[in-house]
């Protein structure tokens, strides 16, 4: 059982994680635990697969639940920001990861487009800021809006895809 989890909060953690699980090149990554973890039930169902647990979260609780990450010493935990998902349940994770004694959590987020607006903008700066400053958390946040500036002649869903391979590309780089 390998040591390494790949946790994917909400819809875009989803996305990219399942980006991770098809194109990683690092053994690390192909062979880690994935973890979907969602409010929205009906999203979670397009990535059930063996290698996978699922978990739907409760939107009316704060908590993450209790002994997921039991035996993980390496995580990262993967979200779109300024949503429901993973604006919400980020820090409890990070919060119950270091509970359970992980050793290494790198948190990898996304940050919304602008035309999506200053609340959201706010949410996701209010979620990513208190795991900032926790001590041994690696948080990296791309930004969304670079993907207007990098792939402008490319439709929403492929600059999707390529901004996932990004991310991809970035975890690979820091673990070499």
């Amino acid at each position: 059982m390998s040591k390494t989890m790949i946790l994917a909060l909400g819809g875009a953690g989803g996305n990219i994680a399942e980006t991770i699980c098809r194109d990683a090149k690092q053994t690390e990554l192909k062979e880690a635990n994935y973890l979907f973890a969602d409010t929205d039930e009906n999203s979670l169902k397009k990535h059930n697969a063996d290698n996978r647990q699922l978990i739907v979260l409760n939107p009316e609780q704060d908590a993450f639940p209790e002994g997921v990450f039991t035996e993980v010493e390496k995580l990262y935990i993967i979200a779109g920001m300024g949503g429901m998902t993973g604006s919400k349940f980020l820090m409890p994770a990070v919060s119950e990861a270091k509970k359970a004694g992980v050793m290494s959590i790198q948190v990898i987020t996304t940050t919304p487009f602008l035309f999506e607006g200053e609340k959201r903008l706010i949410k996701a700066i209010d979620a990513a800021l208190p795991v900032s400053r926790i001590k041994d958390v690696e948080l990296k946040a791309f930004n969304n809006e670079n993907l207007v500036k990098n792939y402008p002649d490319l439709g929403f869903a492929d600059a999707f895809k390529i901004a996932d391979k990004e991310i991809l590309a970035a975890i690979e780089e820091g673990m070499a």
